[in-house]
């Protein structure tokens, strides 16, 4: 007893810099004389009328230890399990500190709640808060930029429920579950497959995600200088921070593949013999004219008459005629025309119109009218996945292959 208060004798009036200030609610009167620890590296006593006075903070390589209910003291940090640290980390005495670490030994204390006065804490080293959020049920919020943890939000405040925490290649998803990284559009594990969604990799980027088609559209490009907010699903000037808190992970880029197509040509020759006829007419028709003949002749007249039209050459006719008497032959050609039906945009998107109309014949691209809030509809340009057409057929408005395709 008398050497603590030799020391408490000696560090009264010393200005303690470099670490938080302690609550001074933390001392009362019954706890006069006994020795506590603030935090990591800072060691604090009571005095008789309850306040709090401060030691020194613990010099490089020791740390504070609570031995006991009513003393503590700085020492090596070698011969105690308390405050061991690899990596940045949340004080042992208080959650609201974070603790700076470098070479396995805490070096210098921070307070989070300096920025975010009554929302902040600290998650796994890292100092967070749900101010920027205003939610009122739990809701998962990630630590940047690595991501693999997370934390809740409860009314405003950082939630006392256990991190999530994800290995290594994974993320925290917004439903609280780890996934593989970096996210997939449209995953209903980061609560928007329906309508549109952020880019969680690009906040100048968004999805149409429609929850009966597998692969997502887009994704679509605000302007310059416009940033996709997901809480009114649209592109606002000039303010990154509508941007969705997992746009600030660090995650790898996507894998790219490479397809390599490779072409053949097919040569095909044809030899055609044709033998010699001697006759007294000959008429040549084009195989796209479809010709029909009559010829009147008395009994005594023979006529033969031969045509080809399955080639895409001419193709010769011959006729050969013995008459006595003149013979009367007429051709009548008929020739069809099919106007292309007009592609355009739909006049109109809302209820009576929500659906998939074509842009144009054997085109990846179509027109979809969507509802994508409450009362907003919008005409979107979408694309099918590739090697796929939109087919044209009114009774039929989706993707299919070419060779389904009437128009291709």
């Amino acid at each position: 007893m008398q050497w603590r208060i030799a020391m408490v004798m000696m560090v009264v009036g010393v200005v303690v810099r470099g670490i938080p200030t302690l609550d001074p609610n933390l001392c009362s009167v019954d706890d006069a004389m006994d020795m506590h620890c603030g935090s990591c590296l800072q060691l604090y006593t009571c005095d008789d009328a309850g306040a709090i006075v401060l030691f020194p903070k613990c010099s490089p390589g020791t740390v504070c230890l609570e031995d006991s209910p009513t003393t503590a003291l700085c020492v090596p940090k070698e011969s105690t399990t308390a405050c061991n640290c690899t990596s940045d980390t949340c004080d042992d005495y208080n959650p609201l500190y974070t603790d700076k670490c470098e070479a396995d030994i805490v070096t210098d204390v921070f307070e989070c709640l300096e920025n975010s006065p009554g929302s902040g804490g600290c998650v796994s080293g890292h100092c967070v808060d749900c101010a920027n959020f205003g939610l009122t049920d739990a809701e998962v919020v990630v630590v940047p930029p690595e991501c693999t943890v997370g934390y809740q939000c409860l009314e405003g405040s950082v939630s006392s429920s256990d991190p999530i925490f994800c290995p290594e290649g994974q993320y925290v998803s917004k439903i609280g579950i780890c996934r593989p990284a970096p996210p997939l559009p449209c995953d209903p594990a980061d609560l928007c497959n329906s309508g549109l969604c952020p880019d969680l990799m690009n906040c100048t980027r968004y999805y149409f995600c429609d929850p009966n088609n597998s692969s997502p559209y887009g994704p679509y490009l605000c302007e310059p200088n416009f940033f996709f907010n997901a809480e009114t699903l649209s592109c606002e000037e000039g303010d990154a921070r509508v941007c969705d808190a997992w746009t600030r992970c660090d995650f790898p880029p996507p894998i790219s593949t490479s397809t390599t197509t490779t072409s053949s040509t097919t040569t095909t020759s044809s030899t055609t013999t044709t033998s010699s006829t001697t006759t007294t007419s000959s008429t040549t028709t084009p195989s796209t004219t479809t010709t029909t003949s009559s010829t009147t002749t008395p009994s005594t007249t023979t006529t033969t008459s031969s045509t080809t039209t399955t080639s895409s050459t001419p193709t010769p006719t011959t006729t050969t005629t013995t008459s006595s008497t003149p013979t009367s032959t007429s051709t009548t050609t008929i020739s069809s025309t099919t106007t292309p039906p007009d592609y355009t945009i739909p006049p109109h998107c809302d209820a009576s119109y929500v659906g998939n109309y074509p842009i144009g014949p054997c085109d990846p691209n179509y027109w979809a009218c969507r509802l994508v809030t409450e009362e907003t509809y919008v005409i979107l340009e979408l694309e099918c996945p590739e090697g796929l057409v939109f087919s044209t057929d009114p009774s039929y408005p989706y993707c299919l292959i070419p060779a389904e395709e009437e128009t291709c």
